[in-house]
Order: C-alpha cells, then structure tokens, then sequence
C-alpha cells in the first residue's frame, strides 16, 4: 500500500482506540508490534493513525501486519529539513501569520470554555500549532483539559508573567496536543496587582513575546469584565462570540457590543480596530422552537454588528461528560455530532485550513 497523502485524515491514539474499542494501551502494543502504522509528529510531540491505516487494520481483524510506516509525518519533516518542505510533505494549512482570538461573553455557561477547548483541538488535529489560554480564575479551560490546576503554585501559571511583570512566561503545559496557558484562583489576586500596575498592555506585551511560536491563539475570556478583559481586548486581532440561544444571553450581547466599542476607542492609539469573527450559537437544541425562533433574532443582531452567525453547537450530554473527564468532545466521543459542529466552525472561521484538508 502506498504511503497516504499527508492531507490524509489522522486520528490520536485515543480516537484511534475508540473507533477498535480497545484501550490505549492495547493500541500501542500494536503499534509497537509494527501491526499497526503511526507517525510521530514532532510539532505536536504526539502520536498519529492514519485513517487509511487504520481501516486497513480493522479489516483485517488484526491479523498478520504489515512493516510499521517509518515515513515522517509532514510536520516533522519540515522541521528537520530547516527548509521548505517537499511537494506532498507540506504541513497542513500552514497560517501565513498568527491569528489572536478572544473567545468573548461577559455571561457566564455560554459555553465559552468548552468551545475554547474544542475549537482549539480541531484545530491542532489539522496540523496547526494552537496555545489556549485560561483567562478565568475559576480555571475552567484547565480543568475541562485534565489539567488539574487548582493544586498549581503560582509559579506556573501562565497569568503571573503578566500580573507580577516578570521578563519570563512559566513553563506552559501541554495537553491532548494543545499548548496550554494554566490559570487558577491566584489570578485574583493577580488582577488585584494588575490594576495597580496600571499599564491596559502589559498583557499584549507579554503575548508578543511568545506568540510567534504558534499559528492560532485562543483565550478563554472570564465571565465578567474587568482590568484582565481591557487588557484580552487590546492584545487580541478578533473576536469570537458564544452566546446561548435563550433570551437573557441574547440580552447580555448589548454588554458584549459596548465592550466593543470601549475597546475600539482604545485601540486607535495602538493598533487595528478589533474584527468580530463570527457569533456562535451553542447549547442549541434544533428541537426547540424557541431556539429555533432566537436563532434568527441572533442573526439579526450579527447584522448590526457586521459578523456573520457561525454554524450552532448542539447541546448534547457527551459535551458535558468530556468536561469532566477533562477531555476534548473528539477525543472522548469521536462519534459525537457536535465534533461535526465544531469541524464547520473551523471551515468558516480558516478558510485557509478548510482547503487542505
């Protein structure tokens, strides 16, 4: 059989064991055999199944294999290359400059968190280098990764660089193939401290500095408007809207547009307005005629803040379960209609990665 394109879909391990009903363990006891083909990608330090591979495998009910693939994967190539990759070995989708967003509602349980997570996996499954930032004391982003930050001395947590003006950013954690920026309850205290520096860009100086390594950041903004959300509002390019198809997150929408507009006015001194990138319906429930009636109230709002409705996140029980067993949607149920939700969304808001894949 002949190596796949490397636009090939590929699956981690643990989607891979969940489509064989098998454990992790047991899968990389077959990849380890050789009956079982996996590349290394050295950009996201993580283990990959190409789709083709594995159906191959399925089919033959693991039975005699195969020599293990030892092409390097597309990514890892082009980084030992130091140079352009070769035809048929480009990375996917590669961004032509880093794309700062703010995944952005003063509400809270709109669903930024989880959105955060599973947009930024998506993501990272196309090829692209994603950090995620927890912008919220509570720590949910962390949480909902596995993360466990509420244990974390300040000392790693990503939010101590920018509230204790340090030269450095703390060791950043990695998870499920996502860079990750850490937070936890010190970050109130940490904003009590940021406020007194009185410097609106401090956190954008702080992003600068690292942002180069990545193609995509997201930050998971908190679910109330303060000194850390001034200062999201003045580091980032866009803006990402989650809002629930009910009437009291419809209302909160004139809060969001306010801080907008403050925002802007701030940014004429520094940069760029900010560009809304698109309202995302979640929690949607395509059942309900009332979510089905607000769903184009909603659309009427993003026409008067010129950014189109990206397509709606079904509420579905397996959400909430992958939350917390702090993994992402994909990887604790790869079945779920919601990955097929967030897979649009990304097509919509990358155009660019939509193509390569």
């Amino acid at each position: 059989m002949e190596n796949p394109s490397p636009f090939e879909p590929r699956l981690t391990l643990q989607e891979s064991a969940g489509r064989l009903r098998l454990t992790d363990k047991r899968v990389w006891q077959f990849i380890e055999q050789g009956r079982l083909a996996a590349h290394y990608d050295r950009t996201l330090h993580r283990w990959f199944v190409f789709e083709s591979d594995l159906q191959e495998f399925a089919q033959t009910a693991r039975g005699p294999g195969r020599p293990r693939r030892t092409t390097p994967s597309p990514v890892s190539q082009s980084n030992k290359d130091g140079g352009p990759p070769k035809p048929g070995q480009e990375r996917k989708t590669p961004m032509a400059e880093t794309r700062t967003l703010a995944v952005f509602n003063q509400a809270g349980g709109v669903g930024k968190s989880t959105t955060t997570r599973d947009l930024g996996y998506e993501l990272a499954t196309r090829g692209q280098r994603v950090l995620v930032i927890d912008a919220d004391s509570q720590g949910s982003l962390s949480d909902f990764l596995g993360l466990d930050p509420y244990g974390k001395p300040e000392a790693e947590i990503f939010w101590t660089a920018v509230c204790a003006d340090m030269d450095t950013v703390p060791p950043l954690a990695t998870a499920f193939g996502l860079t990750v920026g850490v937070s936890n309850l010190s970050l109130i205290e940490g904003i009590e401290r940021l406020e007194r520096m009185k410097d609106h860009l401090r956190f954008l100086k702080v992003l600068d500095g690292i942002k180069a390594d990545f193609d995509v950041v997201l930050i998971d903004c908190p679910p109330s408007v303060s000194e850390m959300t001034v200062q999201i509002l003045l580091a980032v390019d866009e803006l990402l809207i989650p809002v629930q198809p009910e009437q009291k997150a419809i209302a909160g929408l004139v809060i969001v547009q306010k801080e907008i507009i403050k925002a802007n006015k701030r940014r004429l001194r520094i940069q760029n307005p900010l560009r809304i990138s698109g309202i995302v319906p979640t929690i949607f429930n395509p059942n309900l005629s009332v979510h089905l009636n607000n769903l184009k109230y909603i659309e009427t709002i993003a026409q008067t803040l010129r950014c189109p409705v990206l397509p709606a996140v079904r509420r579905l029980t397996a959400v909430t379960e992958a939350s917390t067993y702090g993994q992402p949607l994909k990887v604790y149920k790869p079945s779920s209609p919601a990955n097929d939700d967030m897979a649009r969304i990304v097509d919509c808001l990358f155009a660019e990665t939509a193509a390569s894949v």
